[in-house]
């Protein structure tokens, strides 16, 4: 006859069960009332990587500051999903923080509704990039493998943009056969016009007819010239410099002589300004001096590099290697990894009076004298060493003996001026960026995605205007969490990982069925 259980050791076994079973419950609850009380109180542990789920206590100031609606787009395809989601989780957080900020995100290929509604108030817009609008005006951040680390300072230089009420100006020069509205893919400016546009710079152009002086805050943008600039257009021109002012020039082999002897005089050696006698350091200042006929830089290796048929020997592909990492004015293109294409290049080197007093002393007290003497120069864009030659501008290549031993080239040059006593804007000194090609700015170039001229020509133009993100707002710390040990070592804890550690586990769950039976 089978044995019935007493009523008290079922009860017992209930009771264990019951003991059991409450614990369990009143530690969910607990972790439930926890969880709750962080949600509600905004409380944060993250320990994710890229600290994905923190923002900045200075963000987070201009975030609540906002006071009329902004909206955060971000533009990217399914296929990047995956790679920007930190970004999207980053909008979202900052949306968060303010009833008068939205977020949202258009996939180009499937909403494309959405994407024209958005052209049509903010002209066509170019991904990967998060835009970010106040009423009509617009922003665009462009997107990298590196945007989630500097994405927040980003972001707050575009709010504290959007809210002043004076932009910053951009004028870009025209008349001298540069690159102009309606010109094509190959001569046409429209697409740097509209980049500018929406980096937040009130764009305007100016064709000389009526010569008045250029505002002296703004920033002076020549695309291409390649026609003689004329006296008025020179004296404009250092008029702008002298009173503080800021210039960015896109030249290559066909820029005109006046321009280069006036980019000589101040310490830049472009195209047909270089002087024939280079032993001769006096000829720098010298506005007559016999020049050498402009050449255009050539090189094997990027041609090698870019895999391309059609692409020639002088369109030259630049990497990270190239850049400048430490110079604002590069530093966001070389982070992002991404390469610039620079066609049809010349030369573009400086000079200081301090280098020119290795030479001859003289002629550096004039240089310094001349109230027109960089204080300081930076090579932003150059070749690699023993790889290019310079050459007239032809398909047959004329590459001399020893290449393989040749310097680097500069290629895009970055200058500073000291304040000068003339200047309406008290003590302030001019900017100017020289970058030897035409074409890297034509809509052609500034069309292709896959290259990052259009950023490189935004930091260039926001370091001209002194513009740059709140520097308080420091980058996203990226952590990455290893196990630094020998090989024994990981072998001894994966054995306890694999084994041991599971084995305690099965044997305290055994132990506690045999106590509980």
């Amino acid at each position: 006859m089978a044995e019935v259980p007493s009523p008290r050791t079922a009860t017992a076994r209930l009771g264990r069960l019951g003991g059991l079973g409450g614990r369990t419950v009143l530690w969910l609850l607990l972790a439930v009332i926890v969880v709750a009380a962080a949600d509600r109180s905004r409380a944060v542990f993250d320990c994710s990587a890229d600290r994905r789920f923190t923002l900045s206590d200075r963000l987070g100031a201009i975030l609540v500051q906002q006071t009329e609606p902004v909206e955060l787009v971000g533009i990217w395809s399914a296929d990047d999903q995956g790679r920007f989601e930190t970004i999207a989780t980053h909008l979202g957080l900052m949306a968060a923080r303010n009833p008068k900020i939205a977020w949202r995100r258009i996939d180009p290929d499937l909403h494309k509704a959405a994407l024209a509604q958005f052209a049509s108030l903010h002209q066509q817009p170019t991904w990967p990039a998060v835009y970010v609008t106040r009423g009509t005006r617009a922003y665009r951040i462009p997107l990298g493998d590196f945007s989630r680390l500097v994405l927040q300072r980003e972001v707050g230089g575009a709010l504290v943009s959007l809210a002043d009420p004076h932009p910053p100006r951009a004028v870009i020069m025209q008349g001298h056969g540069e690159l102009r509205p309606e010109g094509g893919m190959t001569d046409g400016c429209e697409v740097l016009a509209h980049t500018l546009t929406v980096s937040g710079y009130d764009v305007t152009l100016d064709d000389g007819s009526r010569r008045s002086a250029i505002p002296a805050e703004a920033t002076l943008v020549i695309p291409g010239p390649t026609k003689p600039m004329g006296e008025a257009t020179l004296a404009a021109i250092s008029q702008h410099v002298r009173d503080g002012g800021s210039l960015l020039l896109l030249a290559d082999d066909r820029a005109p002589r006046d321009l280069c002897v006036f980019l000589r005089q101040r310490g830049i050696l472009v195209a047909s300004g270089v002087p024939s006698d280079s032993g001769n350091v006096a000829a720098l200042l010298d506005a007559q001096a016999p020049t050498l006929p402009p050449l255009v830089v050539y090189s094997r290796r990027f041609y090698a590099e870019s895999g391309e048929p059609g692409f020639a020997n002088h369109n030259l592909l630049l990497g990270h290697q190239s850049m400048d990492a430490r110079h604002p004015a590069t530093a966001a293109t070389h982070a992002s990894g991404t390469n610039v294409v620079s066609p049809r290049t010349t030369s573009v080197e400086s000079f200081t009076p301090a280098w020119v007093a290795g030479v001859d002393p003289q002629v550096a007290q004039a240089f310094s004298a001349s109230g027109l003497a960089p204080s300081a120069t930076a090579s932003l864009l150059v070749t690699a060493r023993g790889d290019a030659w310079m050459q007239p501008f032809k398909p047959a290549l004329e590459a001399p003996a020893g290449v393989e031993q040749a310097d680097a080239r500069v290629l895009a040059s970055a200058l500073e001026y000291p304040p000068d006593e003339r200047s309406v804007r008290s003590g302030i000194g001019a900017r100017i960026i020289v970058w030897g090609s035409r074409q890297g700015a034509s809509n052609a170039v500034l069309s292709q995605p896959q290259f990052a001229n259009v950023d490189l020509l935004r930091s260039c133009v926001d370091w001209l205007s002194h513009r740059t993100a709140p520097t308080e707002i420091p980058e996203n710390e990226f952590t990455a969490y290893q196990v630094a040990a020998s090989d024994s070592a990981i072998a001894w804890l994966l054995a306890i990982l694999v084994v041991v550690v599971p084995c305690l586990c099965l044997g305290a769950a055994m132990l506690t069925w045999w106590d509980r039976r």
